[in-house]
């Protein structure tokens, strides 16, 4: 059994309604600075589905592009606002090119008519994004550092501990596909974690590195140490995972006792569900 625990995120307040096009103050979006390094071959190209629910202010992400675009650009996220149902997902980032939305291709539309297709959605949209995911030497072993650009509310990562208060260590467990960290090409599962913006993460809590994770900077850095004879991380752990509803169930079933020191542990994950697609838990984990 691994024990882990299980943090939500805070519920955003109201604000301004959200999905729109904004100006531009160097050409298309799609003569991004990450568009660029993809020609120059220093990023590669990946694409990934996202499935985004609106809340009662819209997605929260603005475009821009189209037909009748400079050059007929591609469809590109110009903006996303903070604690939007955009920003929440983790994913999608200002620069990512859509492909299609619910299975149908936006190449060769104006944005009027891109618009016209969210709005038909019915409060649910599937994307399907490339991005652009840093192409580099990842080393197999050594201590460094890596810097992080925040781009919403999530690194991307999730960090593990061995022992009650991780007095054992941190490590990395799952990096998220699209996320921060996954673009930036040289964090990796499996990867020590040493400090957090210069802090070491030595007799802190899982709680504790989450919230420095979480804290409010453009850079996050993470100082990681990477060992080619470690094959994984150790079979029992205790970890901090956040779950962002946006109106949907967690989809895990929970049992066990109403006496004091009893565990609580996960019995059953509904297929499909928001826990079943974070990878991160399983039948018999224990919630501390």
């Amino acid at each position: 059994i691994k024990p882990i625990s299980v943090e939500k995120a805070l519920q955003r307040k109201p604000s301004l309604r959200r999905t729109g096009s904004g100006p531009s103050p160097d050409g298309p979006v799609a003569r991004s600075l990450q568009h660029r390094l993809a020609q120059m071959h220093l990023c590669r190209q990946e694409t990934l589905e996202v499935d985004i629910s609106a809340d009662p202010y819209g997605y929260g992400f603005s475009m821009q592009g189209g037909a009748n675009h400079f050059e007929n650009a591609p469809i590109v996220i110009s903006a996303i606002e903070k604690e939007s149902p955009a920003d929440k997902c983790g994913i999608i980032q200002v620069g990512d090119r859509i492909l299609t939305i619910n299975g149908t291709e936006v190449h060769g539309l104006t944005l009027e008519q891109v618009f016209k297709l969210i709005r038909s959605s019915g409060g649910s949209i599937l994307l399907l994004v490339e991005f652009d995911v840093a192409e580099g030497v990842v080393p197999t072993s050594g201590t460094f550092d890596v810097k992080l650009a925040k781009q919403g509310e999530s690194l991307g990562i999730t960090i593990v501990g061995h022992g009650i208060n991780a007095e054992g260590g941190m490590w990395i467990s799952v990096v998220k596909r699209g996320g921060v960290a996954y673009r930036s090409g040289m964090v990796q599962p499996g990867d020590t974690l040493l400090a957090i913006n210069a802090r070491s993460v030595r007799g802190l809590t899982l709680s504790d590195a989450a919230e420095l994770l979480k804290a409010k900077s453009d850079i996050v850095t993470l100082h990681i140490s990477k060992d080619e004879q470690v094959t994984g991380i150790p079979e029992s752990l205790e970890f901090a995972l956040e779950l962002v509803k946006n109106g949907e169930s967690l989809g895990i079933t929970i049992n066990g006792s109403n006496m004091p020191g009893e565990p609580i542990y996960i019995s059953q994950i509904r297929e499909g569900g928001l826990a079943f697609r974070t990878g991160a838990l399983s039948v018999g984990d224990v919630i501390t």
